[in-house]
């Protein structure tokens, strides 16, 4: 889960994490929710998808790939896998990325 008060405190510019098929071809596509499940629920999609194979790949989703977010209001972050057929894909190590000392590579 990916809240608002992190991305605010940490002054970050994006999301980085790992992803990748056990077989075969996909793709990824990232969405973040402000006031996820509320009325006033806003949902914007990255104007980002990256391709995936069966080779660890590390993708960086800039939060300017977000047209029109709340920042500060960020609640939730869902990760859509499309594939043809039965694909398993696998992700791991989500982190935060900033202008901070040390920023993840």
């Amino acid at each position: 889960r990916v809240r608002g008060w992190q991305l605010q405190g940490k002054q970050a510019t994006g999301l980085l994490l790992w992803l990748r098929t056990k077989a075969g071809t996909g793709q990824a596509r990232f969405t973040l929710h402000a006031d996820a499940f509320a009325t006033n629920q806003v949902v914007v999609v990255s104007s980002m998808e990256t391709k995936l194979n069966d080779q660890w790949q590390k993708v960086s989703v800039p939060l300017s790939s977000f047209p029109k977010l709340p920042v500060g209001s960020v609640d939730w972050f869902t990760i859509e896998f499309i594939g043809k057929g039965p694909i398993d894909f696998l992700m791991d190590d989500l982190q935060l990325k900033g202008p901070w000392k040390g920023e993840p590579e």
